[in-house]
């Protein structure tokens, strides 16, 4: 009966002993998984903020560009003016 129970906590620690090695399997696959995730969002924050900076350079020129072309529309119609 005592090597009976002896086997039975035998048996059992050695469950013990793989499931916790599979745990830990487990864990560092999931912990690698997280990692490459947060990378990956680093990656689109970077690229997110690039756009967003070459979008407001843009815009920028473009709003240089309409004061300019505004500022020739008006000088061409004041001197269209004055010629009448």
């Amino acid at each position: 009966m005592r090597d009976s129970k002896d086997q039975e906590i035998g048996d059992l620690r050695k469950q013990l002993t793989s499931l916790k090695t599979s745990q830990q399997g487990d864990a560092q696959k999931f912990k690698a998984q997280l990692e490459e995730s947060q990378q990956k969002v680093q990656s689109l924050q970077r690229e997110a903020l690039q756009q967003s900076s070459e979008v407001e350079k843009d815009r920028s020129l473009l709003e240089q560009k309409i004061h300019f072309l505004s500022q020739s529309l008006a000088d061409a119609q004041r001197e269209s003016a004055a010629q009448v």
